[in-house]
């Protein structure tokens, strides 16, 4: 089942494409934490992918650590992709527009994989994992972080109050991706989650935010017309109840991870569910 309406994900993506860079503190965030997990690594890839890359700042951090890597930079949205081409500084740096349920690379093509708040964007996670997995060479490593489902979570309470309509996209379980990410044939994940919170001068601040940032609703079940004023009165008043005196606070679950790519058969991916034992699931030392 598709859960996403991809033409209005994409439209929106590609409307930001100016907007994101600037608007996006959380996304800068946790490319900090990410890079400060890869730099524990030890590693020296040599072919690097950044899934989900947007305007590409992840990848331009890999290049001042990484100089003698070829970075492929890989994203739904080609202006994104091309407002970060037109910032490139290496030739060693490519940009390729594609969707992650289906990479576009042979299989075991690179070194290390990295993606920064991309798969809460798919609607087969398992296939994107997969695919993840297939374009590892034995022994690479992927490094992502996404969101987890208490992102958001007073805005969704806020709104739940009022109207039963989704307004939040969905988020996956840290064990839904742990789950995924054994099952496509990953060794020792690890799983470790955070939770951030950005404060807000009020509910027009954080709408500005995710419309800047293109964070809006595409569900494909998703309420087409424009929400009433009475609906959106009814939930600033619910929202008051989260007021930390005169900031409003949005939370965002950030789910971080990383695991390595064995040389075992691939395995075919279904929708079938997978019971994996949480014990599999190793937790970072860090907390």
């Amino acid at each position: 089942m598709q859960f996403l309406d991809y033409t209005a994900l994409k439209k929106g993506f590609n409307r930001t494409a100016k907007t994101y860079k600037a608007h996006a503190k959380i996304a800068h965030s946790t490319q900090l934490i990410l890079l400060e997990r890869l730099d524990t690594l030890k590693i020296k890839p040599k072919r690097i992918l950044d899934v989900g890359s947007g305007s590409s700042t992840l990848g331009s951090e890999l290049i001042q650590r990484y100089p003698q890597a070829e970075i492929f930079n890989l994203d739904l949205a080609e202006q994104r992709l091309q407002l970060a081409q037109s910032k490139r500084t290496i030739n060693k740096q490519f940009f390729i527009c594609a969707d992650a349920h289906a990479l576009p690379f042979t299989s075991q093509s690179f070194d290390l994989i990295v993606s920064n708040l991309c798969w809460y964007w798919m609607d087969h996670l398992g296939q994107a994992i997969y695919e993840a997995q297939r374009v590892l060479k034995v022994d690479g490593t992927l490094l992502f972080t996404t969101l987890g489902p208490d992102t958001l979570r007073e805005l969704r309470a806020a709104f739940y109050e009022i109207s039963p309509n989704p307004h939040i996209n969905h988020f996956f379980d840290m064990h839904d991706i742990g789950d995924a990410l054994l099952k496509a044939g990953f060794a020792d994940p690890v799983m470790d989650v955070e939770y951030l919170t950005q404060d807000f001068n009020g509910l027009t601040a954080i709408f500005r935010m995710l419309q800047k940032t293109g964070e809006t609703n595409y569900l494909k079940l998703r309420h087409r017309a424009m929400t009433s004023k009475k609906i959106f009165k009814g939930m600033r008043h619910c929202y008051k109840k989260f007021k930390n005196q005169k900031t409003y606070p949005a939370t965002f679950e950030i789910i971080f991870g990383y695991a390595w790519c064995k040389n075992i058969r691939h395995l075919e991916v279904s929708d079938n569910e997978i019971s994996v034992p949480l014990s599999k699931i190793q937790r970072s030392k860090s907390t």
